[in-house]
Parts: C-alpha cells; sequence; structure tokens
C-alpha cells in the first residue's frame, strides 16, 4: 500500500535480552534483592520484598544495594531507621531486609573523606551471620574474612565490640590507623583512621546472588502483514530454563500492557525454538509488543519492547 512505512525489528543474535520482570519503578518495584542486578544505571531504586517496601540506592551492573549510609561531617548517637535510603543519609534499612539468609555479600566504602580508596567485601560466613543477627560486623571476624581496598584497617587485636549495626557497623578495637565505624560514639563516628580529623563518608551495601537469565533469545520480530491488517510477532529461543509459558502483550503508549495471547514454552531446553503468533486487530497507527515469559517456578521476565508503525 503505497505511503505506509513499515518499521521493521532488529535481529540480535546469541545475546540474552530478557531482564528482569520489576523494572525498579513505584508503580513496578524488584520483588526479589537479586533483581538489583538489573538496574540499569545508578540510581534510587524501589522494593516490595514480601510485604516490606522500601527505595535505596542500587549501582548498575553488580547487584550492590545500599544497606546504610554516613555523612563523616555530623555526630549521630546512632543511625535512625528508614524506607527510603539516599547516599550520605546517616540512615539504615530496617533489620528485616538485611537480616535476609538471601544475602551473600556485604560490602563497605568510602565516598569521600581524607582516607581514600576504601572499597571492601566479604562472603565470609562469619561476617553474614553477624549481617543476619543484626550484629557489629567485626565482632568474631578480622581483616583476613574481607577483600579488596583497604582491608589492612580492618585488622584487630581483641574480642571487637557488639551491638546493632545502627550503633556499631564495624569497630577494630582502637588499633590507631584502622576502622572504626561506630555510629553510638560522637569521637569514633564513621572513620577509617582513628583520629577525630579524619571522618570518612562510609556507605554499607548488601547483595544477592545474580539468577542465570531464563531465556536466550535470538530474535524478537513484529512485522506488518496482509496488507498491514495483521501484525506478525515471531521469536525464537537458543535456550530455555524452566520455562513454563510466553505471553505476548501489547500497548497503545509502551507504559500500559494488555495481553494478547500465550504459547506452552520449552521446558529446559538448549535446542532451537521458534514461536509466532498473529495480532488481527492492532491497536493503531503505533503498536507496542513485548513476550512476558513465565517459569514454572512462577518468576516472571520480559522481554525488550518492540514497536510497530503502520
Amino acid at each position: 500500500m503505497a505511503g505506509i512505512k513499515h518499521l521493521f525489528t532488529l535481529f540480535v543474535y546469541f545475546v540474552p535480552l530478557f531482564l528482569s520482570g520489576q523494572a525498579g519503578t513505584v508503580s513496578d518495584p524488584f520483588t526479589q534483592l537479586k533483581h538489583a542486578w538489573f538496574a540499569s544505571s545508578d540510581g534510587i531504586y524501589y522494593f516490595d520484598i514480601g510485604g516490606n517496601s522500601f527505595s535505596t540506592y542500587v549501582e548498575s551492573g553488580n547487584g550492590w544495594i545500599l544497606m546504610a549510609s554516613g555523612d563523616g561531617s555530623t555526630t549521630e548517637s546512632s543511625y535512625s531507621s528508614t524506607t527510603a535510603l539516599t547516599l550520605q543519609s546517616d540512615k539504615i534499612l530496617p533489620s528485616s531486609i538485611f537480616t535476609s539468609t538471601l544475602v551473600t555479600a556485604i560490602r563497605m566504602s568510602a565516598s569521600g573523606g581524607p582516607n581514600l580508596p576504601f572499597d571492601v567485601e566479604s562472603t565470609d560466613s562469619g561476617v553474614l551471620s553477624n549481617l543476619q543477627n543484626n550484629n557489629t560486623l567485626s565482632d568474631g571476624t578480622n581483616s583476613g574474612d574481607w577483600t579488596g581496598t583497604g582491608t589492612a584497617r580492618l585488622a584487630r587485636s581483641c574480642a571487637g565490640n557488639s551491638g546493632p549495626l545502627s550503633t556499631h557497623i564495624y569497630h577494630a578495637c582502637g588499633n590507631t590507623g584502622n576502622m572504626h565505624w561506630q555510629v553510638g560514639k560522637n569521637t569514633d563516628h564513621e572513620k577509617i583512621v582513628f583520629s577525630n580529623a579524619t571522618k570518612n563518608n562510609l556507605n554499607l551495601w548488601i547483595r544477592a546472588t545474580q539468577t542465570p537469565l531464563p531465556i536466550e533469545l535470538l530474535e524478537f520480530l513484529c512485522i506488518p502483514i496482509r496488507n498491514n491488517k495483521f501484525i506478525q510477532i515471531a521469536w525464537k529461543t537458543a535456550s530455555e530454563i524452566n520455562c513454563e509459558k510466553f505471553i505476548v502483550q501489547r500497548s497503545k503508549n509502551g507504559q500500559n500492557w494488555e495481553s494478547l495471547d500465550s504459547v506452552d514454552g520449552a521446558g529446559t531446553s538448549s535446542t532451537l525454538n521458534s514461536y509466532n503468533l498473529i495480532d488481527p486487530h492492532p491497536l493503531g497507527e503505533t503498536s507496542y509488543y513485548r513476550l512476558k515469559q513465565i517459569d514454572f517456578n512462577g518468576s516472571v521476565t520480559f522481554s525488550q519492547i518492540e514497536s510497530v508503525h503502520i
């Protein structure tokens, strides 16, 4: 038909394109800690995990979720609990979030102050046990339980102070030049070196294990056919993990979605699988399409969005 413009989707080969089913927005929050791995950029993201709703800073591409943050220029008797955490806020997330057994790594970093660089992390069972019990991270652990830049500052030669993380995050037991992040003592507030003049801005992070993407999507096509009266939606996968079904969704604006139809998935497969559907009644001059993939355990992921202009 003359004058009609077709916009064809691009072929993308051998790249896993599925993102987390939750976008991390107020209306579409992450529902698991591990979804932080899918953050598209550094910034504030929203979570709703088992009824615990909160927002916090997330680093993109590595899954780190901010758990507590302190401004070295202030002196606090303790960090107050908050469900809206930003960098250098002298706040901490509710213990119901960070005591989860799903947390597999913890990290401390300095984003400002005289003692830089400092960025250490741990997967040690003792450190994680302290976290899960809302206890000072240095209690019963030592510098050898951490890796990264600045681990020497974590060395201690005593039992280490204990207390809730809102007042005692890490204490190197008075060793000069070492880590003293004791919010409950104004003289020791947020320091890496034991001196009143060397306070740092410090951040505490948690992370859950990344989940492998359930689908390796080879191509996703949305093409006008039959004199532009219908839209053919076709896709191919190179592998699938516990894939129960695909639901093709469409939208007029790329934000509000409705389900068009569903197709059974291949379960677990490492062979090429091809699928297709027809939309007999496109929504207008421009239609948006995406795939909603559902696992047998109920987990949901979405594909990238494709548009078709008629």
